[in-house]
């Protein structure tokens, strides 16, 4: 998600980019405390660049208390790599991908149109 899609969220958080990943997050005041949390843009975090996030990450240290987020389902990194990164990281629920070029294929071949 982008700069245009962070903009509309204006009020109900400030758009922050990750300057080095290229992707954007919600920084948000926590109701009657001094500290501030932030959240992935919704419904998924994507980034430009993956491997940049841990610098990301590392530059908002002391700023924010939490950052709470889900990764796109076809982001170019490992789980691991964000296990290293990210103090608590785990997998909220699978996901299946269905080539539906294959799936016409096989029809086609098996002469059902």
């Amino acid at each position: 998600m982008g700069q245009q899609y962070a903009a509309l969220l204006v009020e109900f958080a400030i758009p922050l980019e990750l300057r080095e990943s290229g992707g954007w997050i919600f920084e948000r005041e926590i109701p009657e405390w001094p500290y501030r949390d932030a959240m992935g843009c919704y419904p998924l975090l994507s980034c430009k660049d993956w491997s940049r996030l841990e610098q990301d990450i590392k530059n908002l240290e002391g700023k924010l208390i939490s950052l709470a987020l889900m990764t796109a389902l076809f982001g170019d990194f490992e789980y691991s790599e964000l296990t290293n990164i990210i103090n608590v990281c785990f997998s909220f629920k699978d996901h299946f991908v269905l080539a539906l070029s294959k799936l016409i294929e096989l029809c086609i071949y098996r002469g059902r149109r």
